[in-house]
């Protein structure tokens, strides 16, 4: 079955030449990804006010119990009830990097 792939550029006009594509999609992650705040300076300012919300992890096992057994996996193949399998260890994985996100983008305001 043939496949097309396009999107548009800045201005809306389709592009779908593969290159053309591959070159879009890589100058809207830089511009997204890799903007101004991706030159951002460590001011030292790490700490985490008591006023502001920090996921815990009993949240994150909370969530993941939520999900619904016997659903289509997802793209990278893996199925609701292994997640649930590996709960406790997923779960801690899971508030790590929501830490380290949140602790990265408290930096940057």
């Amino acid at each position: 079955m043939p496949q097309t792939e396009m999107c548009r550029d800045k201005y809306g006009e389709i592009l779908t030449d593969e290159r053309e594509v591959i070159e879009r999609w890589k100058q809207h992650f830089d511009e997204h990804l890799n903007g101004p705040e991706a030159e951002y300076q460590d001011e030292g300012r790490n700490e985490i006010s008591k006023d502001e919300p920090v996921l815990a992890t009993r949240e994150v096992k909370k969530a993941i119990k939520k999900l619904k057994n016997n659903k289509a996996a997802g793209k990278g193949g893996i199925g609701v009830e292994l997640i649930k399998m590996g709960l406790n260890k997923l779960a801690t994985c899971q508030h790590q990097l929501y830490f380290s996100w949140y602790l990265g983008h408290r930096k940057r305001e």
